[in-house]
């Protein structure tokens, strides 16, 4: 029987004592600690896996400039995937004919009361034939477009209640309990580790329990933006319907046509940024 092959996927706001931009900012002085305790989750999670027979791991950077694991301090059995501009961003490689998906360092969606740094990238609000999605709505539904089930989920209590409303079966790690949008309480950064690597090792010796999420066609993407230009701008791209001052409908046959509409929306909608246009 051929090794498990395990894809992970990555972001660094659900890291272990993260609560603040300033710990996942390139260059800001506290964020070599978050990448210091991201590859550690990261190197536990692949620990797990490999005590239920796993062998090989794919991990993909997918916050700010995807440089954020520390390349000396990964796993050794681990290949990494970093730097931008992928095509499918931080679900990039998910078609390589992975077994099983680890998200590390989640958050919750855009709004969420209790969700420590949440957002949704450019999404004031994003729904998908009527359901709220996440980013890691969409990370585990792109996978199960391709057939592969997310059976882990490692980020705060909002992010692991977001996975597991949409899988049940799958395996999740609270590292804090939110109490705003900025703090939290935080388990010890090496209890963390340590269930992520139980949670891991159980996660791949059940993952034939855990089905993969796939959202069935027809697809319908309602996006509410931050402002009117943002809106303004998703109307270059083809297919897209105005909804409403600050809302653009997107329609699609498949989850890999909607994942790139999405990104592409995202692209778009930023270059609005520090134009100083209310909206």
């Amino acid at each position: 029987m051929a090794a498990t092959q395990v894809y992970i996927t990555l972001d660094a706001e659900g890291v272990a004592g993260v609560t603040s931009l300033d710990q996942v900012k390139h260059g800001a002085p506290e964020f070599g600690a978050m990448q210091a305790q991201l590859t550690k989750e990261i190197n536990a999670a692949i620990d797990g896996a490999m005590a239920a027979g796993a062998a090989t791991f794919l991990v993909n950077e997918g916050h700010g400039k995807h440089r954020n694991v520390i390349p000396e301090q990964l796993h050794r059995s681990a290949r990494l995937l970093a730097g931008r501009n992928k095509l499918l961003h931080y679900m990039h490689g998910i078609d390589g004919g992975f077994d099983a998906m680890f998200m590390v360092g989640y958050h919750a969606a855009a709004g969420q009361r209790y969700g420590v740094l949440s957002h949704t990238f450019h999404a004031y609000d994003l729904h998908i034939n009527g359901r709220r999605f996440s980013e890691i709505a969409l990370g585990m539904a792109l996978a199960g477009h391709f057939g592969v089930p997310t059976v882990l989920v490692t980020g705060d209590a909002e992010a692991c209640r977001d996975a597991r409303n949409l899988v049940p079966e799958l395996e999740t790690v609270v590292v804090k309990e939110g109490l705003s949008g900025i703090a939290s309480i935080n388990l010890h950064p090496a209890v963390v580790r340590e269930q992520i690597a139980g949670a891991a090792q159980h996660a791949i010796e059940r993952r034939d329990e855990i089905p993969p999420f796939i959202v069935e066609p027809p697809l319908v993407m309602d996006i509410q933006l931050y402002n009117t230009l943002m809106a303004d701008i998703n109307e270059y791209i083809p297919g897209c319907e105005r909804t409403s001052d600050r809302t653009v409908r997107f329609q699609a046959d498949s989850f890999l046509e909607l994942f790139k509409l999405f990104l592409l929306s995202s692209n778009l909608s930023m270059t609005t940024s520090g134009l100083m246009v209310m909206g």
